[in-house]
């Protein structure tokens, strides 16, 4: 399962959309820098500088970048 980083009103609305068009199972965790809770505690264990959206992939590949997790999820 795909995990997305993000929250609403950010660049991770894009990549909710790609997810969903290539009907993958994911699930979005809340975060970003500006908002503290559980979620920005987990994105900063696995993306130190909190940036959104972060995409985990099924096997641990950790992507950040829209751009990026666009082509990844594009191929």
């Amino acid at each position: 399962m795909y995990t997305l980083y993000g929250t609403d009103d950010s660049g991770s609305c894009m990549i909710e959309i790609a997810l969903q068009r290539c009907a993958v199972p994911w699930h979005r965790v809340d975060a970003s820098s500006w908002q503290d809770g559980e979620g920005s505690e987990a994105l900063a264990r696995i993306n130190p500088l909190k940036q959104i959206p972060t995409l985990v992939t099924p096997d641990g590949q950790v992507l950040t970048e829209s751009a990026a997790i666009l082509i990844h999820l594009g191929l």
